[in-house]
């Protein structure tokens, strides 16, 4: 079995969170799956919240990262409060980083950034235009990089 800390995992990846994103998108890389602990809180607020918004805008999406066990995140160098090791989720939020079919990181960044603000939360937005994507979180503090 995959990594799975101590919370249950979904077997089933190709579920649907939202018209336009399934599970299966935001499992770690190493083919772990997404924690069934954190589903509800990833299907309603990252993605019918903030992600669907911004792909009616810019098109499909791609998630270039999302879920991020402990040991996956530290061996490709990822921060060790990492939004994307999805723990303490009600606190700390849900990461995913994100490429979208029109559109420039900035345009997104600030989208995604208008979105977070007017849902009250802050959230956690991150521009990274020489690679080429977008980093959007659910915190609920406002963090702008």
């Amino acid at each position: 079995m995959p990594y799975a800390g101590r919370v249950p995992v979904v077997s089933d990846g190709t579920r649907r969170l939202s018209e336009h994103f399934r599970l299966l998108e935001f499992a770690c890389k190493d083919g772990t799956p997404v924690p069934r602990a954190v589903e509800d809180l990833l299907r309603d607020d990252l993605c019918r919240r903030v992600l669907e918004p911004l792909r009616a805008r810019y098109g499909p999406c791609f998630v270039t990262s999302g879920y991020r066990h402990p040991a996956y995140n530290a061996r490709i160098g990822g921060a060790s409060d990492s939004r994307h090791i999805y723990r303490d989720v009600r606190q700390r939020g849900l990461a995913a980083d994100v490429v979208f079919a029109r559109g420039t990181v900035g345009e997104w960044a600030r989208s995604a950034s208008a979105i977070l603000d007017a849902l009250g939360w802050g959230g956690g937005v991150g521009s990274y235009p020489h690679s080429g994507f977008v980093h959007v979180d659910t915190r609920r503090t406002r963090a702008r990089w």
